[in-house]
């Protein structure tokens, strides 16, 4: 909510939320970020920029700015989470798994393909994996038409333009969550990708319409 400039952002998890905060934090006080310490806990821009779950009333129908999206395709969004989290990361490294568990293939350091094929019972183990794999419209409702524009971070060009004509100069902008592999190395398989689209069915009628065409950065095998 950037009320000074009379605009506010709804943004999702593995879609570019992290870099997009930092800017909106240095606009907002004029210093870049800084991880900082309460309490002895450490807080990160994600406690000060929170990704809640979508509510009507909260989110919506009280505004009077502005109001963009910046939304990821599905399977990308998805790479990522499996490529910062769960390799990078270690996410699942200690995750108590069942005899059940095992006996279906659930593992700690899954596949993408096993990762997928098993990611409603990783999101049962997992709360960090639930919040940053959950369905675009979980975060940004289910109608686009409400968005005064709706951004693909594919490519962030167009997003950049209208903040420095909404609020002129903006400040350096980082690139967040570097780690993992690069996607444009990944491989994933056809079943794997229908099942994806399958996951993400309401996601793409909705946003569908607002993803950048353009090459995938994955192989389909």
């Amino acid at each position: 909510m950037l009320n000074k400039y009379k605009l506010s952002i709804m943004l999702v998890p593995k879609g570019a939320s992290t870099t997009i905060k930092h800017v909106a934090f240095e606009i907002e006080n004029g210093y870049p970020f800084k991880p900082f310490f309460t309490n002895s806990r450490r807080r990160q821009i994600h406690h000060l920029y929170q990704s809640r779950m979508f509510k009507f009333d909260r989110d919506m129908v009280n505004w009077k700015n502005a109001v963009f999206a910046v939304i990821r395709d599905p399977v990308e969004r998805l790479l990522s989470c499996h490529s910062n989290r769960v390799l990078h990361l270690g996410e699942l490294d200690k995750l108590p798994l069942t005899d059940e568990d095992h006996e279906k293939g659930v593992t700690m350091r899954p596949s993408f393909g096993t990762f997928v094929a098993h990611l409603h019972r990783y999101r049962e183990l997992s709360d960090k994996i639930k919040h940053h794999s959950l369905p675009m419209e979980r975060f940004l409702g289910g109608r686009a038409d409400r968005y005064t524009r709706i951004f693909d971070s594919a490519d962030l060009s167009e997003f950049w333009t209208m903040l420095r004509e909404r609020i002129g100069t903006l400040p350096e902008i980082p690139h967040e969550q570097t780690g993992g592999r690069d996607l444009k190395e990944r491989s994933i398989s056809g079943q794997t990708l229908d099942r994806i689209k399958q996951i993400y069915a309401r996601d793409y009628d909705i946003f569908g319409d607002f993803l950048t065409a353009k090459e995938n950065t994955f192989a389909v095998s």
